[in-house]
């Protein structure tokens, strides 16, 4: 005996709906990250803190777009989250720095004395301040020796002032601890102030630029050992290119003058 069967119906497959995706999510939560790990890096984290904002707005625009697309909520908190931790991290840190900075430069003013000159540098934190002096290119006080090994103008968009708008004077000098005392290659912007004799009723003073030479972007903070000597570099923007520069050695963050030294640009 045969039966007829009915045939039976084969499965059917229903597409799956392509996964949405939101940009915006993850590119805040990229750009959050790399702000976060730049925040912690003192003045560099400038940087950093931009990118951490970028990646803030970002994620907040991918967390209202992941309410319509209903993919990215993750994403866009984490990167919202880690944004503002750039900023806030970023803007410690350099408060941090700042005063660091700012006690140093009471304790180079507290240190530094002026007098006529003598020549050479002493190593003693005893030392006469007649032994104060700057000429010939080298600083010597009773804390530090600074000596002005190079100078040279660089214009805008050459290496050393890519970024800058307007050409700088770069000096490569060294620094050499004399005492116990806390001393950097910072110091030199607190002993220095370079000017510009071309305002007939006004002293100009120059503006300090970008760091001329990049060999020198994680050794220009540190801390010199006693008879230790570390090379650095400095730039400073100028008004024009004709009329020289005097930089001038000084105590009391400019209150008194220990000596002068002028470098012509041509």
């Amino acid at each position: 005996m045969s039966y007829n069967q009915a045939a039976q119906p084969g499965p059917t497959y229903q597409p799956v709906p392509a996964k949405a995706r939101n940009g915006l999510a993850t590119a805040g939560f990229v750009l959050g990250l790399i702000g976060l790990l730049g925040s912690f890096i003192p003045v560099i984290n400038i940087v950093g803190i931009v990118i951490g904002v970028v990646g803030a707005v970002l994620a907040a625009v991918g967390l209202a777009k992941a309410k319509k697309l209903g993919a990215g909520k993750g994403l866009a908190m984490s990167g919202l989250i880690l944004g503002l931790l750039a900023l806030i991290i970023g803007i410690v840190v350099n408060v941090v720095f700042a005063g660091a900075v700012s006690n140093a430069a009471k304790d180079a003013t507290h240190t530094i004395v002026t007098a006529p000159a003598k020549s050479g540098a002493s190593s003693s934190s005893e030392t006469p301040k007649s032994d104060s002096s700057f000429k010939d290119g080298v600083l010597a006080t009773p804390k530090m020796k600074i000596e002005i090994t190079d100078h040279k103008v660089i214009q805008v968009g050459e290496k050393g002032n890519e970024y800058g708008s307007k050409p700088v004077i770069a000096f490569w000098y060294t620094t050499t601890n004399l005492t116990d005392n806390d001393v950097s290659p910072m110091d030199f912007l607190f002993v220095f102030t370079a000017y510009q004799d071309n305002n007939p009723n006004a002293e100009n003073k120059l503006n300090v630029g970008s760091l001329p030479d990049e060999r020198f972007l994680d050794s220009q903070t540190e801390k010199i050992k006693k008879g230790g000597t570390v090379e650095n570099a400095v730039a400073y923007e100028l008004d024009d290119e004709t009329t020289p520069v005097d930089l001038v050695a000084s105590d009391d963050l400019g209150m008194t003058n220990i000596g002068k030294v002028t470098y012509n640009l041509k």
